[in-house]
């Protein structure tokens, strides 16, 4: 078993990205509406946070709580749980790769480069 980008995206798919599509569909806002009111000229960006391929970055969570009506502890719960998800993968990982011998109670197992 390998943990990689694809795995963290799924669960980003899961957790982030489909949070930011039902509270934008709420806000009864297109995907353009929430770009241009976020100061980007290409709807792609919307698309790209709601398909899991990246996330908002930090500094644009508030202008999305008040455009897309959430709090904040709506936002850290599902990011708790993002975070959870991954813990939960990682852990996965580590009893297979102990398991099956892929590492050893001695090994340096790396994370791969998380994005939020």
């Amino acid at each position: 078993m390998q943990l990689g980008k694809q795995d963290l995206r799924e669960i980003r798919c899961q957790t982030i990205a489909r949070f930011l599509k039902m509270k934008r569909l709420a806000a009864a806002l297109s995907q353009k509406e929430a770009c241009q009111a976020l100061g980007y000229s290409d709807r792609q960006f919307v698309s790209n946070w709601e398909r899991g391929i990246s996330s908002p970055p930090l500094n644009k969570f508030q202008e999305l709580s008040k455009l897309y009506g959430f709090s904040t502890e709506e936002l850290f719960e599902v990011i708790r749980s993002y975070q959870d998800l991954c813990t939960q993968k990682f852990v996965g990982y580590l009893e297979e790769s102990l398991q099956t011998g892929v590492l050893s109670p001695t090994s340096q197992p790396t994370l791969p480069n998380r994005e939020l």
